[in-house]
């Protein structure tokens, strides 16, 4: 080969080379301004919420985040929790003739007690665990609605589940999905910032993806007359909430459920989830929001299936952790006497019933009266009445 003809060649792949470099570019720029436009344009519709093919049961309850997070409306207390605080709440609505998931009970006993309309916003999710409480916080907060009280009603479950996704839960996926405050990087270097920030971008390639992939399926199902999946060429199926009971039912599956939540103990996970908690704890600080800690009933069947050890680990590690920030108190309403009728208070193995989410509201109304944060937030009470109960509980 002659050097003319070598020349040639070397130019032909220099010139490929460039080529191929180029549009590996371009592909990666389109690619990275899709994604980050995905990333902001997502918007809490029902369309969205449909494909991220979430349970019925779970989209009922999560879907309200979105609506709460894009109201107008700034919060007095924030009722935070799982379920542990969700369903009585929504149980004593239903008694009420009333549809959502408002806290119209305790807000009517706080005024009794007050004489003050404080507005209380429920935002439990069901299956929520500390990082779930405190994404919802920082969201709030980031949308411009700080809550001036914070109560956050939680159990073992919450810092220490084998079945519950920490990272891939509704809650981590709505919020992922309908945020308008969202951040592309990391709001700090924070651990678990850096942590949730990963995820959100997880979730979010994720459901682009879903999307991608669902669009697909249709269009095949348009073109071939076929059904896209095996569950659309059956009758659809309704999903409804469990059963209201006056009286506890223990259904043996529900608590089979609880005995895989907790054995064998993850006191792995429970250390991840304190850090959590610390978060939580240090951004009511920095926004100087009073936080209650409310260890929340369980019936006895709940608790005899926790290890001693994670019942006790799980004790130790709130109060460490609490112990740090002077604005955050606790209380444990756990084997209260109140509950000890475990028949007449429960719904489930787990959760309250109406009557028994009468007597935790009453409570919490009682409590909060009180207390000096409370009192500090609302003026409910002459400064010789109310006087902080920390250091009394746990």
């Amino acid at each position: 080969m002659n050097s003319s003809s070598k020349k040639s060649n070397f130019n032909f792949k220099n010139a490929l080379s460039r080529f191929a470099s180029s549009t590996f570019l371009l592909v990666a720029a389109v690619f990275a301004i899709g994604y980050v436009t995905l990333f902001f344009g997502l918007k809490s519709e029902n369309g969205d919420m449909a494909s991220l093919q979430l349970p019925a049961w779970m989209t009922q309850f999560t879907q309200t985040l979105p609506k709460y997070l894009n109201s107008p409306a700034k919060p007095d207390v924030l009722l935070m929790g799982s379920s542990l605080v969700l369903s009585p709440a929504a149980l004593l609505e239903k008694l009420e003739h009333r549809t959502g998931f408002g806290c119209t009970y305790f807000e009517n006993q706080i005024q009794q007690r007050t004489g003050k309309h404080i507005a209380v916003d429920n935002v439990g999710v069901i299956a929520g665990m500390v990082v779930d409480q405190y994404t919802i916080l920082k969201a709030s907060i980031d949308a411009g609605k700080k809550p001036t009280f914070v109560i956050y009603g939680m159990a073992p479950r919450d810092l220490a589940d084998n079945l519950t996704s920490a990272e891939n839960s509704p809650t981590q996926q709505v919020l992922a999905m309908s945020q308008k405050s969202k951040s592309f990087f990391p709001t700090s270097l924070n651990p678990q910032d850096l942590e949730v920030c990963w995820n959100t971008h997880k979730l979010t390639a994720s459901h682009w993806m879903k999307s991608i992939r669902l669009a697909a399926l249709d269009v095949a199902s348009k073109a071939s007359h076929h059904p896209a999946t095996v569950t659309d060429s059956t009758p659809a199926k309704s999903e409804n909430l469990a059963s209201e009971h006056t009286h506890m039912v223990v259904i043996p599956a529900d608590l089979e459920l609880y005995r895989q939540r907790y054995n064998p103990p993850n006191f792995d996970r429970m250390k991840g989830q304190a850090k959590y908690l610390e978060s939580l704890l240090s951004l009511c600080a920095a926004n100087h929001i009073p936080i209650l800690l409310v260890n929340m009933p369980l019936p006895d069947v709940n608790r005899n299936v926790i290890p001693k050890p994670l019942l006790a680990e799980y004790k130790q590690t709130v109060k460490d952790v609490a112990s740090k920030y002077p604005g955050c108190e606790l209380i444990d309403l756990d084997q209260n006497t109140a509950f000890a009728d475990n028949l007449n208070n429960f719904n489930d193995c787990v959760h309250l019933n109406a009557n028994g989410g009468k007597k935790f509201f009453n409570m919490l109304a009682d409590y909060l009266v009180n207390d000096k944060p409370f009192d500090v937030a609302y003026s409910v009470q002459p400064p010789s009445v109310a006087q902080s109960a920390k250091g009394k509980v746990f």
